[in-house]
């Protein structure tokens, strides 16, 4: 016999299915686990830019740069950033023309807002971007242009972590005079850097006794060098001072040995590029060059050693230089963020890195670097 419904059970049995939907859609919303933790906010960017040939005739200076600067930010942003906020860097490649790191720093500007720019390589693609830097009030900073140019031009936002070329022709000239070379003919790459560079060792050699019995020009991209070195030795000097990128000195080398000219060549700090080596090939061994100095202290060590880990090979000056440039530029962006600010924190901060101590003086150059000599193998 059936049981008629209780108006109060079936009551109470609604009430029953109602609390369990209720209680099941809200253990459903709990997390599965008590260790659960909501996904964490996305961390601050602080974004710099960066102008470097990363293709073309210099491109190793380039390369050698972003590694530099690429394994010094992995450290900062290891260490939490810069102010908690991680360091991105926005690469543009100029190719080394002056045009192309003009857009690129307009672009970098403009459109990615970045408060400094590093580059570039050559000084008459950094001496471009300087009235940008000027007139934006935007940092510009190299680690290898080294124009005397830049000195008298670049203005007040722009800085170098590598020395001026001023020191580099004084040593030439007296590397000369060292050697009994009492007759020079130059040839020069028709350049802000090249002109610069001529300038000063034509006068510093003269100072010192010396003659000039040639001086020949030539362009960007020359791979042709027979009629200036035609002229170079018929002016009987005791040596030739080669002031061109590695491409153009290579070609020299490798023509000069054709034509027969037996003189000692010597050559700028761009000669210890892997580029002249691979275009002069065997014609290189012997030149003597000048190359900024290779600091040796601990903190050297430590950065060509981890250097090593991170790419499979020694870094070089360019390299050491690039990795000091940002650690300059993250000690400077602790205490200033854009502008006169930041233009002011860095004109002040003086760091000890990786090539020794870095600091500038009123024209934005390093102050205590220099040069030294070299014979390639």
């Amino acid at each position: 016999m059936k049981t008629k419904n209780n108006p109060l059970q079936r009551f109470n049995l609604k009430i029953c299915l109602t609390a369990f939907v209720v209680l099941g859609a809200f253990v459903a919303c709990k997390p599965t686990s008590q260790t659960e933790k909501a996904p964490p906010a996305v961390q601050e960017k602080v974004s710099l830019g960066a102008v470097f040939p990363l293709t073309g005739d210099t491109a190793s200076y380039g390369q050698a740069a972003k590694k530099g600067i690429d394994l010094a930010v992995g450290e900062i942003n290891k260490r939490g950033g810069i102010g908690g906020k991680t360091v991105e860097i926005i690469y543009e490649d100029d190719n080394g023309k002056a045009a192309n790191a003009v857009s690129a720093m307009e672009k970098l500007i403009s459109v990615n807002k970045v408060p400094l720019v590093m580059g570039s390589a050559g000084s008459s693609v950094t001496m471009a971007m300087c009235p940008i830097a000027n007139r934006e009030k935007v940092v510009l900073i190299t680690p290898i242009s080294s124009s005397k140019e830049l000195t008298e031009k670049g203005g007040p936002f722009f800085f170098r972590v590598c020395p001026s070329d001023v020191v580099q022709a004084a040593m030439m000239a007296e590397w000369f005079r060292e050697d009994g070379r009492k007759r020079a003919a130059v040839v020069f790459l028709n350049t802000s850097w090249g002109q610069g560079l001529k300038d000063e060792f034509v006068n510093r050699y003269k100072a010192l006794g010396g003659e000039i019995v040639s001086i020949e020009a030539c362009n960007e991209g020359d791979r042709d060098l027979r009629a200036q070195l035609t002229k170079a030795k018929a002016s009987n000097p005791d040596a030739l001072y080669g002031i061109t990128q590695g491409r153009e000195g290579g070609a020299l080398l490798r023509q000069a040995k054709e034509l027969g000219f037996d003189k000692p060549v010597y050559g700028a700090d761009v000669w210890g590029s892997p580029e002249l080596v691979e275009t002069a090939q065997d014609a290189a061994k012997g030149v003597k060059i000048i190359v900024p100095a290779e600091y040796k202290g601990t903190k050297y060590q430590e950065f060509a050693k981890a250097f090593k880990q991170r790419y499979g090979e020694d870094p070089d000056t360019y390299a050491a230089f690039s990795y000091d440039m940002v650690m300059i530029l993250s000690a400077a962006l602790s205490k200033a963020d854009t502008g006169d600010s930041l233009q002011k924190a860095m004109a002040e901060t003086s760091y000890e890195g990786v090539t020794g101590v870095t600091k500038f003086d009123k024209n934005g150059d390093v102050v205590g670097k220099g040069f030294e000599q070299k014979i390639l193998p």
